[in-house]
This record gives structure tokens, sequence and C-alpha cells, in this order.
């Protein structure tokens, strides 16, 4: 009777062991699964860190290559204010000696009628 539950505790602690091992296992498949979905989630979280990076780079590229085109844009937009301005004096100025030289002209023609009438009076 002795041996017949002492063999009965023994097969009851064998089935709890057995069934402890197969918790264990399942538990450990289980934790390997994870570690790997966590090992492909690290993956790509570098591979999403590295292309933000890389996204990150570019746009400052782009931003330095914007702010280069605005301050050569103004540089462009005072050298061309300076220019019409430029063209305005010279062409003041060529108005004025056009006016003056102009004067001048009439001024010659009128001596020149001048002269014209005195000797066509003279001659009469």
């Amino acid at each position: 009777r002795g041996v017949g539950r002492a063999a009965r505790e023994v097969a009851g602690l064998r089935s709890r062991c057995d069934a402890q091992a197969k918790k264990l296992k399942q538990s450990e498949d289980l934790a390997c699964t994870v570690n790997r979905q966590n090992d492909e989630l690290t993956a790509r979280v570098a591979s999403v860190a590295a292309d933000l990076e890389q996204a990150s780079s570019k746009l400052v590229m782009k931003t330095s290559e914007a702010e280069m085109a605005r301050k050569e844009s103004q540089d462009l937009r005072r050298q061309l204010r300076a220019t019409k301005e430029e063209q305005k004096q010279y062409c003041v100025a060529l108005s004025n000696q056009n006016a003056s030289e102009l004067n001048k002209m009439k001024e010659k023609m009128k001596e020149e009628g001048e002269d014209l009438r005195r000797r066509l009076e003279e001659e009469e």
C-alpha cells in the first residue's frame, strides 16, 4: 500500500513536472519569438533613423542652398536698382547735353540767319 501510494505521488509529481516543463518550453519559444520580433523592430527603427538622418541632411543642404539663392537674389536686385539709377542719371545727362547742343545750334542758325539777312539787305 505504501509503495502504491508513493508510486502515485511520483507519477503525479512527474505529471506536474512534465506540465511545467511544457510550460517552460512554451515560455522559451515565446521569448525567442519576442526577441526575434524585437530584433526586427530594432533593425526597422535603425533603418528609419538612418533615412531620417539622410533626409535631415538633405533638408539642411537644401535650406542652405535656398538661403544662398535668396542672398544672391537680394544682391542682384540691389545691382539692378543701382544700374537703373545709373541709367537714369546717364539719360538725364545725355538729355541735358542734347538740349545744350540744340540751343547752341539754334543760336548758330539764328546768327547765320541774321548774317544772311544783313547780306541780303546790303545787296539791295
